[in-house]
């Protein structure tokens, strides 16, 4: 299980950057599986100990980015991370090691 006092933020280091950090990490890690529905926003703002508000913003991005998809009335999922070659896409952001 996923425990929010392990997510500690920096004063310098925006919410924002660090809760899309945060659950880039557990999609990579294997946390959040591919195909695997996340917990609500309220749940998951509560395991990052972050707003609602900030939890959004990093969704948007991870969204854009092509890691997750948010289905209207379903939830928000990880996507399949080799569907439209975004794997190569992390690597060249830099976002996974080379070596993955």
């Amino acid at each position: 299980m996923i425990n929010g006092s392990m997510f500690n933020y920096k004063k310098q280091e925006s919410k924002k950057k660090a809760t899309f950090d945060q659950l880039l990490e557990l999609i990579s890690n294997g946390n959040f599986k591919e195909g695997e529905k996340l917990p609500s926003e309220r749940d998951l703002a509560q395991i990052l100990n972050v707003s609602r508000n900030v939890l959004r913003e990093s969704i948007v991005e991870l969204t854009a980015k092509g890691l997750i998809e948010v289905r209207e009335r379903q939830g928000i999922y990880v996507r399949k991370i080799d569907q439209d070659g975004t794997i190569d896409t992390l690597k060249n952001m830099q976002l996974i090691p080379g070596d993955f």
